[in-house]
């Protein structure tokens, strides 16, 4: 008697297809999922461009795009389906030159929505190798 009074409650107050619904939902297709080889990469002096994979390892389509303010990225945007991945090359903006010395640190955000969103740090280093930077002032000597 209880439960049927429960479950006529449930059906009056539209809380029982609500519920069925999100079931449902739950046990059909599997969600897209992000995945990312790297968490961090360094470019050396003479390095201009680096390789990381971007993975659907869920369910369904991957949609998402990539996006930074040091390097720059060809192809921005990607739709993957599920098991699929893509190789993303960036490279160093031309307003960071190698001649510069010294370091810089950026970032590489991927977004995907509900599949996820993961964050690669950059450093760059652009003091040659064995080579001590110029002076910030010259002075002469006494």
């Amino acid at each position: 008697m209880l439960i049927q009074a429960g479950a006529a409650y449930l059906c009056r107050a539209r809380v029982l297809p609500l519920f069925l619904a999100l079931f449902v939902t739950g046990c059909g297709e599997d969600k897209p999922e992000l995945w990312v080889s790297a968490q961090s990469f360094t470019l050396n002096y003479g390095l201009r461009s680096a390789q990381f994979v971007v993975m659907n390892v869920g369910g369904g389509t991957m949609e998402g795009q990539i996006d930074s303010t040091v390097v720059e990225i060809p192809t921005p945007r990607f739709a993957l389906q599920a098991g699929e991945d893509q190789v993303v090359t960036v490279t160093l903006k031309p307003e960071f030159p190698q001649t510069a010395y010294g370091s810089l640190e950026g970032q590489v955000l991927v977004s995907a929505g509900i599949a996820g969103h993961a964050t690669i740090r950059i450093s760059i280093d652009s003091s040659a190798p064995d080579e001590a930077p110029p002076p910030a002032v010259e002075t002469d000597p006494v």
